[in-house]
């Protein structure tokens, strides 16, 4: 197994910006607004990898190997949860259908991954919360549903560089910025680059073929796994 490669943190947003582009294939001329999106954190990709994206009650069933508390059927519920216990929650970007004062979630926050999933699976549209969000209603988005897994690692890794960081809090108000102020930011960067290379791994090692793009910028690229596979992972130096 190859050590891991010591990073100072004032490089750290060029070296993954770097050893990402050095795995590009091409660029992709996907449309995201063509597809729904559901947004996950890093860790969490190698269990949708291996089990699909799941409602709560089928994650509770098939990888806690439970069935739901009573507390958890009433947190889950229609009322207590939008969700609810048997859907997913998925967003739709660029609609022209929302009213003036409907929030619109942003499936492109950079901290998280967003999948783009296929837009023929079963949705219901609910607008309690946001203006573009559906459910599936089948408890299970299949992983041969998923099209793409989406990263905007290399702008997260710009935004929590601390001279950016800085700027940012100072001079912007924007909620979708809050994260920004966590001192764990740097942390953050480091589990999720190292999250893309065990996901490489797995699919590789499973003969999972779905899209790897970063998509921080206006130039939208694909990711070849094969080479991602062959980074180091990355630790900070002390």
């Amino acid at each position: 197994m190859n050590k891991k490669d010591i990073v100072e943190e004032k490089y750290l947003y060029e070296y993954i910006k770097e050893m990402l582009y050095s795995a590009v294939i091409s660029e992709s001329n996907l449309s995201p607004n063509s597809y729904y999106h559901h947004n996950t954190n890093y860790k969490s990709l190698l269990e949708i990898l291996k089990y699909g994206i799941l409602s709560k009650r089928n994650y509770t069933k098939l990888i806690k190997k439970r069935d739901l508390t009573e507390k958890e059927e009433y947190l889950y519920s229609d009322e207590s949860y939008f969700n609810g216990a048997d859907y997913i929650s998925l967003s739709k970007m660029g609609l022209s259908d929302l009213y003036r004062d409907e929030e619109e979630y942003d499936a492109y926050t950079p901290h998280t991954t967003d999948l783009l999933i296929d837009p023929n699976i079963k949705v219901d549209r609910r607008t309690t919360n946001y203006g573009n969000e559906f459910l599936a209603l089948d408890g299970i988005i299949p992983i041969s549903s998923i099209k793409s897994i989406d990263l905007r690692l290399i702008k997260y890794a710009y935004l929590v560089s601390k001279n950016n960081r800085d700027y940012i809090l100072k001079n912007i108000r924007n909620t979708n910025y809050a994260y920004l102020a966590l001192d764990k930011n740097i942390l953050d960067i480091l589990e999720y680059y190292n999250s893309i290379i065990d996901t490489c791994n797995f699919m590789l090692d499973n003969n999972i073929n779905i899209k790897i793009r970063e998509v921080s910028d206006n130039k939208k690229i694909i990711l070849d796994p094969t080479l991602i596979r062959k980074n180091k992972k990355i630790e900070l130096k002390k």
